[in-house]
């Protein structure tokens, strides 16, 4: 089944009839023998007209009232008789017989086809006029079907019959609401006055139909032919009320298949006129028929209640007053839908759900229903697609409950932080019952079918697509309904942040009634595999259905699309609805009300959904045919050319979309939180902005303003003192010049209060590490300071200061989810209170704000790993227009494939970033000729999402995410012991090395940079490492000869002091044999050796052992020996490391300094508060950052084997 979907294919018959066309047109490439049919439809084929009126002659309706009213007595017979003559009245006003013209007489035979023609239904033909009449016209007689001069006023001679001249349709802004203007000539008087009494009718319908005389038919055996009977002859003239538009409207279609799309067609209602009488006696008429669709424009769904009923509403209002809500010191309802009640039948009817007892509001069938059967009212109840969101969320609540604090989101008398910042927030205490309420889209779409749209000629005039399965939209990982006041979704929560599935102890509470309750999910993912490719596509969508309105958002609709006059129009407040829901949606969703088949509401998302083709087939295009817009394509087995007269390519900026393309284009604007620019990102992929090179928020919050200075500048008087003191300290730089062959001027220049003379080369700045050769001391101070302020940006952004949890993870999306729905956030930081049902604006607004900056980054990411856009861009303002030889059949938001071959002239840049949608279909007929135009939007080409990619707080077990590092923020948390050696190593010193998290790590890091087996004065067997670390190398003590290794210490192994000495842990298994080493390992720096190879005896220092840093033990003793390793039956040394002879000393020296630095401290200090006495969280948080992992957001060990408790005991017999 198809759904109100962007992007599907044209129908199969426009496909074909674009591929014949354009063989057809290729047969001429380097061949001179065209047939003599091929030349004639090339060149000889004309465009042609009909236009057809609706007007009956006659009031069988009015006569059967009038005589109802004559039986009755309440009109006389003569009263009676007027009105039976009023269509013969009309007709002689103008010289028309009554017995010639009555019904749908006068209709036929003024068919605007060929001049005015009559149609014959029994001959199943048409009389065309020919030649001169050859009788005396009178005033009372004017009229002949036959001849085509002669037609109407006498005194002016013989003159020709009346003609259509042209004929424009064009689509306006509804998607297929459709205007045509036809301009009609008359040659007299007569003419005029019979056309304007058959066309000239506003509000009447019309027909008109054009099309080729002659195509090539999608049809091998017989591909030429001629255009035969249409709609006008075939249904139009069938009889008095026997069609109506729609029905019309499906022969048309059928036609533009019949005809492969050579024939197309239009009804619509009068809407205008215009006519001038020329300065020849002649008359130009102007005819505007709009399709019946433009009545979504003003239609009007405030519909008078009658008396009776307007009665029963106050009734129902006055029994009910006691559970509904005041506003505060008035009689006035908080309920808009309470206080309007009385206003018209929609919005009764949204009041009588609120007090009807067969609607159960938590998700459920009512008590006392036989499925969905009301009984009371013999109505369908679908009580599942009505909710109350308290119900959900409070199994003790009740509507019109008087103490609304049973219900508190914070506690005043709480010394709780949180509390207390609530409650300086000014946040919402307690529900609003008249919030509470939601009813589907479905369902109201259902009430505006019943209560508002007419029928007309035994249909409605104008219909709704409301399928629950056919009306997809846009959704995102963790979209939630920001602003529950305009509606509520089921949560769509990724796995990887619910209760059960989260890895690392963050999670949103999921495990609650409002997730798991509500009746009707939002948001789905489908996975499908391709049967030819076995490729596997996700797609993720929402259905639209399924968004349950508030009634309180749906009564305020309905004011806001009040107009001056106090009418309420359909499309405003359909509009208002869905311009909400966007809101609400954070946007992900572009929904616009629209019409199809030019009398169908639909609603439509104009966010493409990826992956949606593999759900649905009639969204691959990759079986129509490509478009041509120039030349010949060659590249095919068959040549073709193309049918089309001019394209051009434009683009159309707002306000917005100029900011965002310009952030796009800087090289870090993907970096940005506050927009998507992937889709304008992808435009200039592999360019770059040479002058607008990196783009950066600005900070949203300067904690650290700099008061010593008084300057505004960053950059310290503490600071300026010691880059002023490096750079004094500096080499002069007195020459410049060509090879520094001259000396030149040292100027004397100042910064910050100080001043230095001449040029210096500084080595190392002590404030940023860097260097900085000939600079004066003015350029100096603010090149530091620059850089200075760039870092402290960084870290604001990074949040790096030392801030409360809801200042550093605030905007954090995930951190919102938690304060609204309860769980545990970043930080630890622990809600089980759903503040999301206070529905407080200024918490809304803040969920908004972090769901934007959410999305942009998730999106802006994607592109950088992918490069593929996102579909939260939407149209891009780039517009392709093609005007070819007429075609019927293209349909709006159709994909137009164009031709992207190599001979193709569509630049490269236009195949790979959009694909076209069709917004427009305008067609033109004048001069026996036929053109379309077709208008295109661009949107971004998107590919089906991997749902590990968008997810920005997905966490693999044992790998750092610092959007989601965890809830439990300690120095502590993770073994600890290879940041230890890093830092003594690295840090103390000073030796180059792969600092890492884990002992494996930085042990495989060395073996792979290792080179062949080398032997060593007395027989040690080693593998030197080469590059950057290259003094290193890896000892397997164990191996005896080449491939030969034995299970004990070979006997030219002794150990060296500042050996690093890797062991198992956890009774894993790693030996040295193959390297790539895994799971629970130890290391510890060897400070004291003694003995011979074969026969040692070493100490060793290690970190993270029993809570401090100390000696290593093995069987309870700090000395190792060599009969000691070999005993062990687990936990085995698996490799040694083994620095540069100059730097053995250094480290052993830096791992003694450590554990005297140690001494009597235990790690849990580290995790009480880091103030200023507390050294050792300045020195966990030194080992931490060393290896990436930043303070306060300690990391996690990396490999998922190693995930055991953090305490190593010391002794690892």
């Amino acid at each position: 089944m198809a759904g109100n979907l962007l992007g599907e294919a044209i129908d199969y018959y426009v496909s074909n009839q674009v591929r014949e066309r354009q063989n057809l047109l290729g047969k001429g490439f380097n061949n001179p023998n065209l047939s003599n049919a091929d030349l004639n439809l090339i060149n000889n084929k004309n465009a042609w007209l009909k236009l057809a009126s609706s007007v009956y002659v006659g009031n069988p309706t009015l006569k059967k009232e009038a005589a109802k009213a004559l039986s009755n007595s309440e009109i006389d017979q003569a009263a009676y008789d007027n009105i039976a003559l009023l269509p013969q009245e009309r007709l002689q006003e103008i010289g028309l017989n009554i017995n010639e013209m009555a019904g749908l007489n006068l209709a036929k035979k003024t068919v605007l086809f060929n001049t005015l023609s009559e149609w014959d239904s029994k001959a199943q033909k048409y009389n065309f006029r020919s030649g001169i009449v050859n009788t005396k016209l009178t005033k009372d007689s004017v009229w002949n079907s036959n001849n085509s001069y002669g037609l109407g006023s006498p005194s002016k001679g013989l003159q020709p019959a009346p003609g259509l001249l042209s004929l424009s349709i064009e689509n306006l802004n509804r998607g297929s609401i459709r205007e045509a203007n036809i301009e009609i000539k008359c040659f007299n008087k007569t003419q005029f006055e019979i056309l304007d009494l058959v066309y000239l009718r506003l509000g009447y319908h019309m027909i008109i139909e054009w099309g080729w005389d002659k195509y090539i038919a999608n049809d091998t055996s017989t591909p030429y032919k001629t255009m035969g009977n249409t709609v006008i002859e075939e249904d139009w003239f069938q009889g008095y009320n026997t069609t109506n538009f729609n029905k019309i409207n499906r022969k048309i279609n059928a036609k533009r298949k019949k005809y492969d799309g050579n024939y197309d067609g239009f009804v619509g209602r009068v809407k205008n006129m215009d006519w001038n009488m020329e300065s020849d006696g002649t008359f130009t008429v102007q005819l505007s028929l709009m399709s019946t669709g433009d009545i979504i424009e003003s239609m009007k769904t405030n519909l008078a209640l009658s008396s009776t009923t307007l009665s029963d509403v106050k009734k129902s209002v006055n029994l009910n007053r006691s559970k509904f809500e005041y506003k505060a010191d008035s009689n006035e309802f908080k309920s808009i839908v309470v206080s309007k009640a009385a206003e018209s039948t929609i919005h009764y009817d949204l009041f009588s759900d609120l007090i009807n007892k067969n609607i159960s509001w938590n998700g459920t069938q009512p008590k006392g229903m036989f499925g969905n059967f009301e009984k009371s009212s013999g109505k369908i109840a679908g009580s599942l697609d009505y909710l109350n969101v308290f119900q959900l969320g409070f199994d003790d609540y009740y509507a019109g409950s008087d103490d609304a604090r049973n219900y508190q989101f914070y506690d005043e008398e709480s010394k709780d932080e949180e509390d207390i910042l609530l409650n300086e927030e000014g946040f919402k205490e307690g529900l609003d019952d008249h919030l509470g309420y939601f009813l589907t889209f479905e369902a109201l779409l259902n009430k505006i079918k019943e209560l508002i749209i007419p029928n007309l000629s035994g249909d409605q005039m104008i219909t709704i697509n409301n399928d629950v399965d056919m009306n997809l939209c846009s959704v995102y990982p963790n979209l939630i309904s920001l602003d529950p006041r305009i509606c509520y979704i089921q949560p769509f929560i990724t796995e990887g942040i619910t209760i059960k599935g989260n890895t690392n102890g963050t999670y949103v509470n999921n495990d609650q009634p409002l997730f798991s309750q509500v009746p009707k999910a939002f948001g789905f993912q489908e996975k499908t595999v391709d049967s030819k490719t076995g490729k596997e596509a996700v797609c993720v969508y929402g259905k639209i259905m399924n968004i349950y309105l508030n009634y309180d958002f749906v009564g305020k609709c309905l004011e806001k699309a009040r107009n001056d006059e106090g009418d309420i129009t359909l499309f405003k407040f359909l509009k208002s609805i869905t311009d909400g829901i966007n809101t609400a949606l954070g946007n992900t969703t572009n929904l616009e009300v629209t019409l199809r088949n030019d009398n169908q509401i639909v609603i439509i998302d104009q966010n493409p959904i990826p992956g949606l083709d593999s759900l649905f087939p009639q969204l691959k295009t990759n079986t129509v045919t490509n478009f041509n817009l120039f030349g010949f394509n060659t590249s095919q087995e068959q040549t073709t050319s193309n049918f089309v007269k001019s394209f051009k390519f434009s683009s159309k900026l707002t306000p917005a979309t100029a900011n965002m393309i310009s952030i796009g284009a800087a090289a870090g604007g993907l970096k940005t939180k506050n927009s998507d620019v992937s889709g304008f990102a992808n435009w200039n992929k592999g360019l770059e902005d040479n002058i607008a090179y990196e783009y950066a928020d600005p900070i949203e919050k300067n904690d650290n303003k700099n008061l010593d200075t008084g300057t505004g500048k960053t950059i310290t008087r503490a600071q300026v003192q010691r880059i002023k003191k490096a750079w004094d300290e500096s080499d002069k730089d007195e020459y410049g010049g060509f090879l520094n062959m001259w000396k030149r001027d040292n100027p004397t220049t100042y910064f910050e209060g100080e001043e230095g003379e001449g040029f210096r080369e500084v080595d190392e700045c002590p404030e940023t590490g860097e260097s900085f050769q000939d600079y004066t001391w003015e350029e100096y101070g603010n090149a530091v300071n620059n850089i200075l302020q760039a870092k402290k940006s960084k870290a604001a952004r990074e949040g790096e200061s030392d801030r409360s949890l809801k200042e550093k993870w605030g905007n954090d999306y995930l951190f919102y989810l938690v304060r609204a729905f309860g769980g545990v956030a970043q930080g630890g930081y622990t809600n089980n209170k759903q503040r999301y049902l206070a529905m407080d604006s200024k918490f809304i607004k803040e969920g908004i704000k972090c769901f934007k900056a959410y999305k942009s980054i998730v999106n802006n990411l994607a592109f950088q790993n992918k490069a593929t856009p996102s579909n939260q861009t939407g149209f891009i303002p780039l517009d392709l227009s093609i005007t070819c030889d007429g075609i019927g059949g293209f349909k709006i938001y159709n994909a137009l494939n164009i031709n992207q071959d190599q001979e193709s002239l569509l630049p490269y840049q236009y195949k790979n970033i959009s694909n076209f949608l069709i917004q427009k279909v305008n067609h033109k007929i004048e001069n026996d000729s036929w053109e379309t135009t077709l208008e295109t939007l661009s949107i971004p080409k998107v590919q089906p999402p991997d749902p590990n990619e968008v997810d920005l707080y997905a966490t693999i077990e044992g790998q750092y995410n610092p959007y989601n590092p965890g809830p439990e923020f300690t120095p502590t948390k993770q073994p600890w012991s290879a940041v230890f050696i890093s830092y003594v190593v690295k840090e103390k010193a000073g030796v180059d090395f792969p600092v890492a998290a884990a002992h494996r790590i930085y042990s495989n890091t060395l073996n792979d940079a290792t080179l062949a087996w080398r032997n060593e004065y007395p027989g040690i067997k080693f593998r030197s490492v080469g590059g950057k670390y290259f003094r290193w190398k890896v000892i397997d003590p164990y191996r005896i000869s080449s491939g030969k290794t034995g299970n004990n210490i070979a006997d030219w192994f002794i150990p060296k002091v500042g050996d690093i000495m890797v062991y198992n842990r956890d009774n894993n298994t790693n030996v040295f044999t193959g390297g790539n080493w895994s799971g629970a390992t130890h290391g510890d720096i060897v400070t004291e050796v003694t003995g011979t190879a074969g026969n040692f005896t070493y100490k060793a220092i290690g970190g993270n052992l029993s809570d401090t840093s100390k000696f290593s033990t093995i069987a309870r003793s700090e000395t190792y020996t060599t009969a000691k390793l070999n005993a062990k039956a687990s936990n085995k040394l698996f490799v040694v490391l083994r620095p540069g002879n100059n730097d053995a000393q250094k480290i052993a020296d830096a791992a003694k300094a450590e554990k005297e630095f140690w001494a009597g401290r235990k790690e849990t200090v580290a995790n009480d508060q880091p103030l200023e006495s507390n050294k050792l969280y300045d020195r966990m948080t030194a080992y931490w950052k060393l290896v990436g992992i930043t303070s306060p957001q300690w990391g996690q060990d990396p490999d998922p084997s190693a995930a055991a408790a953090n305490q190593q005991k010391d002794n690892f017999t």
